[in-house]
């Protein structure tokens, strides 16, 4: 049985391709909504919920898993980390497969403000007027924290899901500060937004192509507005794969 680890756009081109090719296997995802997206797409078996270390090892062990396809999303970090140890410790094929990464390097420091961490790049954020979040509803409270009159400077650009809604209003942000929609976004889309709610900085995460980072990037540098980027965690995976027919070939291998 192959265990693919889901929740981003690589994930579904991995079940994609095993579907094809009749593979034996079982998606996990964190929540219902990713549940629905797998489901309505794919004639396979879901999993709902977040695992952690023991529990990966009894799902494993009672599913008898023999790969751990892990295409989870680069900042999920602790699911990559226990992944990574219950394969090693089961004797479990461990793949990563992962969205190639945009080069960075490219960009001015000027216009490419790098951080570290959500908290850092609220520190950053406070010292412009209007915030606009790309980073999802997980940091909106880091972003509440340190961003000083937060309910009239921060606009929140959050997946259309009721529990990620009700977030942000529990914070305190208004319907007006609230843009729900599903991704991915064009480069035009993203102007529009940004030069909708006047935004003087654009706050995302370094999540790659299929995450929409190049078309974000775009569309603020030809706005002249400035970008803080979070970098992604540093995790040693043992294995990692960019190219779909590689982590193929060393399944049909």
């Amino acid at each position: 049985m192959i265990w693919i680890m889901a929740g981003t756009a690589d994930s579904y081109q991995v079940i994609e391709a095993l579907v094809s090719l009749n593979k034996k296997l079982i998606v996990s995802v964190t929540s219902k909504y990713g549940k629905s997206i797998v489901e309505s797409k794919y004639p396979v078996k879901v999993y709902q919920g977040k695992l952690d270390s023991s529990k990966m090892k009894e799902f494993c062990v009672d599913k008898e898993i023999e790969y751990i396809i892990d295409a989870t999303h680069p900042f999920a970090e602790d699911a990559s980390i226990n992944a990574i140890a219950t394969a090693s410790e089961l004797n479990i094929d461990y793949l990563r497969f992962e969205r190639d990464n945009i080069n960075l390097e490219q960009y001015s420091n000027n216009f490419l403000i790098k951080v570290k961490s959500y908290q850092e790049a609220a520190q950053e954020a406070s010292q412009y007027k209007n915030i606009f979040l790309t980073t999802g509803s997980k940091s909106l409270d880091i972003f509440a924290k340190e961003v000083d009159n937060y309910q009239n400077r921060i606009t929140a650009r959050i997946l259309p899901v009721i529990k990620y809604l009700k977030k942000a209003y529990k914070i305190g942000l208004k319907p007006v500060n609230i843009l729900a929609a599903q991704g991915p976004f064009t480069t035009e889309f993203n102007q529009a937004a940004f030069k909708e709610y006047k935004a003087d900085v654009i706050v995302t995460k370094a999540a790659g192509k299929t995450g929409g980072l190049e078309e974000k990037l775009k569309a603020a540098s030809q706005l002249k507005i400035p970008v803080i980027i979070i970098k992604r965690p540093e995790i040693a995976y043992p294995v990692c794969y960019h190219h779909i027919e590689e982590l193929i070939e060393y399944l049909e291998g």
